[in-house]
């Protein structure tokens, strides 16, 4: 759903108007807790028009079945698009409702590219690695702050408290990879953010830069005190 600025000098205070401005609460709120509305796809649809940012899903397999352009079968799913740098660049992510999860991604740049699987490894299999920050502390503990790497990915979860003003997140890089999980080019993404205090904006969605030389990137300023948490993952 994307922001409609509302004139209040002409437009009137009417029922409509209201349950305007409750509804864009309702979604703010969703949004501020990382549980974005998802809308239901109908019978027959094409994944192919599905472009504007959201989350949506596939009710069950009798649906799924139906749907063009799409990997999966025999079950539900919760797509999720993303905007990725640039004007005409989205990536659709595919989360199935079995008990054995699976995970395709696609990305669109002017016609859509072919459905990847992702590979999943246990986590007893990964290889593990430790995130540094110039900038800030890492909040104790060891589930806030690790990177796994599975063949040629890599995910990752930190919840890092910034001592230092960060005033240009491109430039100021917000932690570093280890040597052996960085990417081996510039890689762009857009990623859901918690942000659990402090004085910073309320980030939501952010779009994040991980680097070969392993720094970590974004759109972000953040002041002494403010606390993110980040999660994701990105090929190498």
């Amino acid at each position: 759903m994307a922001y409609q600025k509302t004139n209040w000098n002409t437009a009137p205070l009417s029922k409509t108007n209201m349950n305007k401005i409750e509804t864009e609460l309702k979604y703010l709120d969703d949004c501020n807790t990382l549980q974005l509305p998802e809308t239901e796809i109908p019978l027959n649809a094409d994944l192919n028009n599905y472009i504007t940012v959201g989350a949506y899903k596939s009710t069950s397999a009798s649906v799924t079945d139906t749907l063009t352009n799409c990997p999966l079968t025999g079950a539900g799913f919760k797509l999720i698009v993303e905007k990725n740098h640039g004007d005409q660049r989205y990536t659709q992510t595919i989360h199935s409702n079995t008990l054995t999860s699976q995970i395709f991604v696609r990305t669109y740049t002017g016609s859509w590219g072919e459905w990847q699987k992702m590979v999943l490894t246990p986590v007893s299999a990964l290889t593990p690695g430790s995130l540094t920050s110039d900038v800030g502390h890492f909040q104790s503990g060891g589930n806030y702050n690790w990177c796994k790497r599975s063949g040629n990915v890599v995910s990752f979860f930190f919840s890092i408290i910034i001592d230092t003003e960060i005033t240009n997140g491109w430039t100021q890089a917000l932690v570093t990879f280890p040597t052996g999980f960085r990417p081996n080019n510039y890689t762009l993404m857009t990623m859901a953010v918690g942000n659990q205090g402090g004085t910073t904006n309320n980030y939501t969605n952010v779009v994040v830069a991980a680097n070969p030389n392993g720094n970590f990137n974004g759109e972000w300023k953040l002041k002494v005190g403010d606390k993110l948490q980040l999660g994701g993952c990105f090929i190498i």
